[in-house]
């Protein structure tokens, strides 16, 4: 019970601050740069809660299933949604804030700053997506693999 209640709670999460909460900021914020700033405050609370959930999730699954926890597909999304939100948070997001900051002193011009931050930015938020997927059909589907649908 814990367990689909941290999970709904994080996948939440994750939905209401990428599809919801970041979208109305930059549809209403007059700057552009400030609601880029907040939507990256956002996103790197929600990477670090996501990296939490994981692993609490994956270590109570290991604890309840014992040698057979790895075999649960659920498990290889919740290890897959670990794998997406270290590379966003430890390449991308270091990267993209490293050339607003290139920007933001000068060093980039507008063109050159979008063609090196367009790409990044895509990628960070298909992988945004991917994870919030990722955690969705877990959700969808129930933690454990004995749950079914009529138990939910």
């Amino acid at each position: 019970m814990v367990q689909r209640i941290v999970l709904t709670l994080w996948v939440g999460g994750m939905w209401c601050v990428g599809y919801l909460a970041v979208p109305l900021l930059f549809k209403n914020l007059d700057d552009r740069m400030l609601a880029g700033m907040l939507a990256g405050k956002l996103f790197f609370a929600m990477y670090i809660l996501s990296l939490a959930v994981v692993v609490i999730l994956t270590v109570l699954q290991a604890i309840k299933h014992r040698g057979l926890w790895w075999r649960n597909w659920r498990n290889a999304a919740l290890a897959m949604a670990f794998l997406l939100v270290t590379v966003s948070m430890g390449y991308l997001q270091p990267k993209m804030n490293a050339l607003k900051a290139q920007r933001d002193l000068g060093h980039l011009a507008v063109l050159q700053f979008d063609q090196q931050f367009k790409p990044l930015h895509g990628l960070s938020s298909a992988l945004y997506l991917l994870i919030s997927a990722l955690g969705l059909a877990v959700v969808a589907a129930g933690i454990d693999p004995k749950t079914r649908i009529k138990d939910l």
